[in-house]
C-alpha cells in the first residue's frame, strides 16, 4: 500500500489530501498560505502551520509519518513567499516530465524530505527587459490542474491544439498541443475586478458580484466588452460609475457589465496566439459562471472557434492533477 499527502497551498487557503494507492482517502483544509508567512513576516511560519495540517491527517487516519510514502505540494507553497521558493519548468512539458522535474528538499518543519511541483514559464530568454518583457509569461498551480483537466477529460486533448482558459485571481490561457503544455499567456482577472469593487468608487455600484448570466446578463456582459474595444479600458470601466448615476440598470446588469470590461482584453492572447499558430478549440476551466462569461465573448469576438466548458467533478483539478502525475514521481 503506498500513501502520500499532497498540499495544494495558495495564497490564503491550503488542502491536504491523503491518497492511498491512487484514491483520495481524506482531507483537510486550513486558512493558510503565502500570506501567512508575508503577514508574519518570516517565511518560517506557513511550514508550521501546514505541518498541523499534516499531523491532523494523519491522526484522522490512525497513521504516523513512517507510513507516508511521499509528502509534495504545489502552487503557491514554491513561490518566494512560500515554503521553498522553487526556479519555474520551462514550456514545453507533458505530465511525465513536469513529473520527473519535481525537486526534494527537507524542510524542517516536516522533518522529511518534501517533493515540490513547482510553476511554468514560457520566456524567449533568461531575463527580460523594457525591450521584450511582454514575451514573457509564468504561472503556478495552473499547471497542474491543467494536467488533472486532462486526466479527466483526455477526448477533448488527444490530438487536438486547444487554448485552456483558466480563470481566477490571476487568469491564464494554457496553450495544449496534445498532452503537452506549450505556451501560454498571464493576465490578471479575478484580482483586478476585486480590486476595483473594493477599493474604488465602483463598489457602491457593484453591490454584488453576479453569480449567473440570463439574456439581460449576457446582453450587459457585451456590451462591457465591446466599450474596451471601442473606448478604452480607462473609459469602459468609469461606465460602471455612470450605468449607477444615469440610469435604472440594476445591481446584475452592472457586474455583468464590469465582468465585460474586465476580461474583454484576455481574449487578445487567443488572437495574437492564432496568428501563428492552429488552434481546434477552446476550453474554459473552473466555475460555471466563468465558462458564461467567456463562453459569451468567445462566441461574440470568434464564433467560428468551438468551446467546452469543463467543471471539477468529484475532486479539485489540482488533486487530478496529482493523481495523475503519480506514477512518475519516485
Amino acid at each position: 500500500m503506498k500513501r502520500f499527502v499532497y498540499f495544494d497551498s495558495g495564497t490564503t487557503n491550503s488542502r491536504a489530501y491523503l491518497v492511498t494507492d491512487g484514491e483520495l482517502t481524506d482531507e483537510v483544509k486550513g486558512a493558510v498560505g503565502t500570506i501567512t508567512n508575508v503577514m508574519s513576516g518570516s517565511n518560517d511560519v506557513l511550514p508550521v502551520e501546514l505541518f498541523k495540517m499534516y499531523q491532523e491527517l494523519l491522526a484522522k487516519n490512525g497513521l504516523t509519518d513512517a507510513d507516508i510514502h511521499g509528502v509534495y505540494m504545489s502552487g503557491m507553497a514554491t513561490s518566494k513567499n512560500g515554503v521553498r521558493e522553487i526556479g519555474y519548468l520551462a514550456l514545453p512539458l507533458s505530465p511525465e516530465s513536469y513529473a520527473v522535474s519535481a525537486s526534494y528538499h527537507k524542510v524542517p518543519a516536516f522533518g522529511r524530505e518534501v517533493g515540490f511541483l513547482t510553476g511554468i514559464v514560457y520566456r524567449p530568454e533568461e531575463e527580460g527587459c523594457l525591450s521584450n518583457i511582454e514575451l514573457f509569461h509564468n504561472a503556478r498551480g495552473e499547471e497542474i490542474e491543467l494536467f488533472g483537466i486532462m486526466e479527466m477529460k483526455p477526448e477533448l486533448f488527444s490530438g487536438k491544439n486547444c487554448a485552456v482558459i483558466m480563470p481566477g485571481t490571476h487568469t491564464h490561457i494554457l496553450f495544449t498541443e496534445g498532452m503537452k503544455i506549450t505556451s501560454m499567456c498571464s493576465s490578471i482577472g479575478g484580482e483586478l475586478f476585486a480590486a476595483a469593487r473594493e477599493h474604488t468608487i465602483l463598489k457602491a455600484s457593484v453591490p454584488v458580484i453576479p453569480e449567473g448570466l440570463d439574456d439581460e446578463g449576457r446582453r450587459a456582459l457585451l456590451k462591457g466588452y465591446h466599450a474596451v474595444q471601442d473606448l478604452g479600458f480607462n473609459r469602459a470601466l468609469y461606465m460602471v460609475r455612470t450605468f449607477d448615476l444615469f440610469s435604472k440598470e440594476n445591481d446584475n446588469v452592472r457586474g455583468c457589465y464590469m465582468e465585460g470590461v474586465i476580461n474583454s482584453d484576455i481574449l487578445t492572447g487567443i488572437v495574437n496566439y492564432r496568428k501563428e499558430h492552429a488552434l481546434d478549440q477552446v476550453v474554459i476551466a473552473g466555475k460555471e459562471i466563468y465558462a458564461e462569461i467567456f463562453g459569451t465573448m468567445l462566441s461574440e469576438a470568434m464564433p467560428e472557434l468551438p468551446w467546452h466548458a469543463v467543471y471539477p467533478e468529484k475532486q479539485s483539478f489540482a488533486l487530478s492533477g496529482f493523481m495523475n502525475l503519480v506514477p512518475h514521481l519516485k
